[in-house]
């Protein structure tokens, strides 16, 4: 990680944990947070996320989705959250989905605990992903896109980017009055410069 002191106010931070470990493990998020801070050269990061609690859920027959939720709905890992919160040490909190998108909106906007979904979102998704980030929106839940230039991501695409447009599929994503933000994905200068210079076409 590259310090950005100096920077701070032009970026948007976020960071994601697994919600998985247990306190007593080395990669518990409490070991790691200040450790984050200070290799970032900042004193609060802006968007702290549980990265797809359960790993998979019902998907991978690890956890079902009633057990997911239930990592992230309360006990230590939602306690220290929340007192970084209260410190001013992060200033939205929220979840990352990769499946169960529909079901993972409902419990962002039912918890109470989460300002922020990050959710794969493309031309392509299907109505129900729609309407929950809709519904989503409506209750001020911030909606940052992932996936938005694969459109057979839900098909098990592992490419960064399989749409015929990077720059028309990535518009489109981001022209829809739900959608907070989006994090496109990119491997190279050229793909960096389509999604600059078509977020530099929205402005």
């Amino acid at each position: 990680a590259l310090p950005i002191s100096g920077k701070r106010d032009l970026v948007c931070l976020a960071v994601a944990y697994q919600a998985e470990p247990k306190p007593t493990s080395k990669i518990w998020v409490a070991n790691q947070f200040e450790q984050t801070l200070r290799a970032l050269g900042t004193d609060h990061i802006d968007v702290f996320l549980w990265h797809h609690p359960g790993d998979g859920s019902v998907n991978n027959g690890k956890r079902s989705l009633a057990e997911c939720q239930a990592l992230v709905a309360d006990g230590e890992r939602v306690e220290f959250m929340l007192k970084l919160k209260e410190q001013g040490k992060i200033r939205w909190c929220g979840i990352t989905t990769h499946s169960e998108q529909p079901e993972w909106l409902r419990f962002v906007m039912d918890s109470k605990l989460y300002d922020v979904a990050v959710v794969g979102f493309n031309y392509k998704s299907p109505g129900t992903v729609v309407r929950a980030m809709e519904d989503a929106s409506r209750k001020g839940v911030g909606l940052i896109c992932m996936k938005t230039q694969s459109p057979h991501y839900a098909d098990g695409e592992h490419q960064i980017g399989s749409a015929p447009d990077h720059r028309k599929a990535l518009h489109w994503v981001l022209s829809q009055n739900y959608v907070t933000a989006a994090i496109p994905g990119m491997t190279d200068r050229s793909q960096l410069e389509t999604n600059l210079q078509t977020m530099a076409a929205l402005v």
